[in-house]
């Protein structure tokens, strides 16, 4: 397969995916945001760790009670007092947002950037870079470079920057994922370290984490 030569640079050729999707994150984290917001399921505020209060059959915080806590923080859980052994190593990444009506609306192409059509019509998502001592989570010029760079060795038409971002992936050491239960307090557990695929694995190891929790408490999903 040969992609159109006025827009790729593609001297060897490329193959084509059938059958993948995309998850357009924004969108559905958002969705997922008010449904909880609706059925007040949700706290929007900075998690206090010293207002946490643990027994091995209760959890309080503030004014709320439960029976188990899941520690869900991506690479903020570093600061996490109640998992000091997880030896954290996260990786900042980048993207620049082009705008570009020359490309196909439709796919992702993989070159020496990726290019992944973004939620407006007419842009792409180009990435990526890792720094694994980043100094700032802040888009850095340094790296706002490297991905044009990426882009010239990808794409031959004009484009349009509209935007810089930076977020940081909460990756571990082992780059193994962890779903795992506190050692004292089995009313604590985490899942975390999923890197760059979280939206691949984030519904098995909840789905995991869910049935073992449910079983130590001697329930099930049924009742």
């Amino acid at each position: 397969m040969f992609l159109n030569e006025q827009q790729f640079v593609n001297p060897y050729g490329a193959c084509c995916v059938k059958g993948g999707a995309q998850v357009l994150a924004k969108k559905l984290l958002q969705a997922l945001r008010l449904h909880f917001a609706q059925s007040n399921s949700l706290l929007s505020e900075t998690f206090d760790h010293q207002q946490l209060r643990c027994s091995q059959n209760h959890i309080g915080y503030k004014m709320y009670h439960a029976r188990h806590l899941v520690f869900c923080e991506g690479w903020r859980a570093a600061s996490n007092p109640f998992f000091p052994e997880i030896k954290f190593q996260p990786a900042k990444g980048e993207l620049l947002r082009i705008r570009c009506s020359a490309l196909p609306p439709d796919q992702i192409v993989m070159g020496a950037a990726v290019l992944t059509p973004a939620d407006a019509e007419s842009e792409f998502d180009v990435g990526a870079v890792y720094e694994w001592q980043a100094a700032t989570q802040e888009p850095s010029p340094k790296n706002h470079e490297l991905l044009l760079q990426l882009l010239a060795k990808t794409i031959r038409v004009p484009f349009e920057v509209v935007a810089h971002t930076a977020a940081t992936r909460p990756t571990v050491y082992d780059r193994q994922p962890l779903a795992m239960f506190h050692h004292q307090y089995s009313t604590l557990s985490v899942i975390n370290g999923l890197g760059t695929k979280g939206f691949m694995w984030a519904p098995f190891f909840a789905e995991w984490m869910s049935t073992e929790i449910l079983m130590r408490l001697g329930n099930s999903f049924d009742n």
